[in-house]
Formats: structure tokens, C-alpha cells, sequence
């Protein structure tokens, strides 16, 4: 007896979800009245358009307005010559063309609506056939393949009912550019995630396997109890030259002065590992984990960031030196300030800052023993180990 034909499911070949028409008047309305566009942002990504010129086309009406330009055809289309994306969506003539017989409307929620939700029976059916080639590979344990489907919708529901500024793998090159593409000091949530992917910025699945592992591990218990120094009793001095080696978790400061004497400065972090989600840490705050007076120098802090805050610590120790203290010794009031508004609390947190001033001086100091930092200039290039409360 022959061997019968595998059955295939022709399910699959079918037109993925999509809504061009939609897309169109979602377009067009925003030309027809430019106070739409900040809707259309707060409820559409440039991917959910299905239509690659609509989501060009969109990407330019971001990029409009955020420099607060007019959203009208020939300006467009000037925003789209710089990438080359002009010819490809079709010209001038159909972005012209995008208003004809459309009706001025006041509200596009729904037509929002319906572009997201096909967008999301996309990702659906991209994560469903995901799944599928991996069942049909068995080139895995089949509850290793039922655990990845498992994680595939749960991201993908996650995605849909949450926004924020994820899947950034360089968030600090963003607040770069907000600093120099906008008038603002901080952009948060889904709208700074809208502008990193305007200005060429790409999403990427940061999770790790191995960060997912011990992200599991944790929900057996969901207690959240930050280990000061953790990065520390990582350190295999055979293999990692500095502390933390490639499992460092901690906050990445830095302050420069040039030869010129002008400061600059850059904070970011990961943040305190298994926080709430929406916590807000000293990282992005001007004046906490960061502040850089041109006159004076400039500080960054790490550690517990609610700590951080609450005395506006970078700002403190800028001031002090302000006031004649050197960098060291500024920072260390900054720690002494903490320990006497937590008390006994201190014992169980680390705090850190380091400082450099006009005059080229560094200095860093720490509640707990552990916090290390290198200095790099025209003189020497080394680690320093940085004094401390306890």
C-alpha cells in the first residue's frame, strides 16, 4: 500500500489581515487635519501598517511632527527623499492622492482600531506559524516546544495590553537625541518608544534565555529583595577583568570633560532586577542619577535609585563642589545625607557617585565596600576602588 500524502493545511496560504483602504484614510485624514497625527501616534506604531509605503509614509508624519512642522504632501515627501523612500511609495502624486474622496473626519479611533487590530492577527499568525515549524521540525523536546509557545503568546497578549519604551537595546543614544532633535529633557512610554523607532531605531527581543530561566525561578516566590553588590559575588577574578565581568547588572555613568574644559555625561541601566513594572528609578531623572553644570563639573550616582531621588543626589554633590568641597568629599556628604535619613535602613543598601570637577579632580565614594570605577585621561588609565561608609 503507497504511503498517503502528508495532509496540508491550506489555511496557511490565505492573504494575511490587512486593511490598505483603512490605512489610506488614516493617511489622509491626518493631511486633511494635522491635529489627528498625535491620535494616530498614541494608538499606531509605524509596523502596524501593512502596506510598507503607508508605514513609510507615517514614519515621515512622526518625524514631522516632532520638529512641529506642517503634515502636507510636498513636506512629506521632502522627509521621505532623505531615506530614498520617495520613488518606492509611490510619489508625490499619491501622497496627493490620499485625501481624494475622503471625508473630514474628527476622530480616527476607529479607523485606528481596525489597522491595530489586524496588525495584531498578523503578529498572530507570524508567532502561530512560528510555533507550527517548530512542531513540525520535532527538532526539540516536545515541552521545550510547548514552553516557547507558551512564551510567544504570552508576549505577544503582554504587547497588546501594555505600551512602554522597551525592546531599545541602546536607550541612551536615544536620550542623546532627544536632547538634540527636541526641545524636551525626558520622553517616556510608548511616545519615546514612537520616537526612537522614527528616528531609525529598531525593537529587538532583549530577553535572554538564560534571564528568562531566572526570571521563572523568581515567580516561585515573587519576593523582591535587591542584593547590594550582587555584581560583586559574580566576580571570577580568572576570567572577568573587572567586577560583575559580563554579568555586571549595575548602572553605566559616565562623565567626561574635553580639552576644551566643557562636561558631558551619560546614565543608564537595566534598572533593579524583577522591579514593578512601571517603576521609575534615579537613571533618567536630571539631577539624580545625572547632572552636569558646565561651570562647576559634573556627578553620576548607582545603587538604589529611590535613594538616589530623594535627595536629588547628582545635583547635591555638583553643588557641593559648587560650594569648594572636592569631589570626594562632596560625594561623601551625599552619602552621609542618605545614612542619616535611613538610619539602620543604610546597612542594607548601596548608594554610590562619582565626580569630576573643573579643575580635572575626581572622587567617588559609596555606603558599602564593593563600588569600583575606571578613570581614563591623557595621564593614566586604571580602576580605582572608591572609599566607603561601612
Amino acid at each position: 500500500m503507497a504511503t498517503p500524502e502528508p495532509i496540508r493545511d491550506p489555511i496557511l496560504d490565505r492573504p494575511l489581515p490587512s486593511s490598505p483602504e483603512t490605512e489610506k484614510a488614516i493617511l489622509g485624514a491626518i493631511i486633511l487635519d494635522n491635529t489627528l497625527v498625535s491620535q494616530a501616534i498614541e494608538l499606531l506604531k509605524p509596523g502596524d501598517f501593512y502596506v510598507p509605503s503607508h508605514r513609510r509614509i507615517f514614519t515621515a508624519m512622526i518625524a514631522l511632527f516632532e520638529r512641529g512642522s506642517e503634515i502636507n504632501p510636498i513636506l512629506i515627501a521632502e522627509e521621505m527623499r532623505k531615506d530614498n523612500s520617495l520613488d518606492s511609495s509611490g510619489g508625490v502624486l499619491f501622497l496627493t492622492n490620499l485625501t481624494y474622496g475622503l471625508p473630514h473626519v474628527t476622530s480616527i479611533a476607529q479607523y485606528a482600531k481596525v489597522v491595530r487590530g489586524k496588525s495584531l492577527l498578523r503578529q498572530l499568525v507570524k508567532v502561530a506559524n512560528k510555533i507550527t515549524a517548530e512542531a513540525l521540525e520535532e527538532e526539540d523536546e516536545p515541552q521545550h516546544i510547548l514552553d516557547h509557545a507558551e512564551h510567544a503568546i504570552f508576549a505577544l497578549a503582554d504587547e497588546r495590553i501594555r505600551q512602554g519604551f522597551e525592546h531599545i537595546k541602546h536607550p541612551v543614544s536615544v536620550a542623546r537625541m532627544v536632547m538634540e532633535k527636541t526641545p524636551h529633557i525626558i520622553l517616556a512610554g510608548d511616545g519615546a518608544l514612537q520616537f526612537a523607532l522614527a528616528n531609525g531605531f529598531t525593537k529587538q527581543n532583549l530577553l535572554t534565555p538564560a534571564s528568562e530561566k531566572a526570571w521563572k525561578e523568581w515567580l516561585k516566590t515573587a519576593k523582591y529583595e535587591p542584593v547590594k553588590n550582587i555584581e560583586n559575588q559574580l566576580y571570577d577574578k580568572k576570567t572577568d577583568k573587572t567586577p560583575g565581568g559580563s554579568n555586571n547588572h549595575d548602572t553605566i555613568g559616565m562623565v567626561a570633560m574635553d580639552t576644551h574644559g566643557n562636561f558631558g555625561g551619560s546614565c543608564t541601566t537595566s534598572g533593579a532586577g524583577f522591579k514593578m513594572r512601571g517603576r521609575l528609578g534615579d537613571s533618567p531623572i536630571i539631577g539624580a542619577g545625572l547632572f552636569v553644570d558646565n561651570e562647576v563639573g559634573a556627578c553620576t550616582a548607582t545603587g538604589q535609585g529611590e535613594d538616589v531621588i530623594r535627595m536629588c543626589g547628582s545635583h547635591t554633590v555638583v553643588e557641593l563642589m559648587r560650594q569648594g568641597m572636592s569631589p570626594e568629599q562632596a560625594c561623601k556628604a551625599a552619602v552621609e545625607r542618605i545614612i542619616r535619613i535611613k538610619g539602620e535602613k543604610a546597612k542594607e543598601i548601596q548608594v554610590a557617585f562619582l565626580a569630576l570637577n573643573k579643575k580635572g579632580e575626581t572622587g567617588a565614594f559609596a555606603i558599602q565596600k564593593g563600588f569600583s570605577y575606571a578613570l581614563k585621561s591623557n595621564k593614566e588609565e586604571r580602576m580605582y576602588t572608591a572609599k566607603s561608609w561601612y
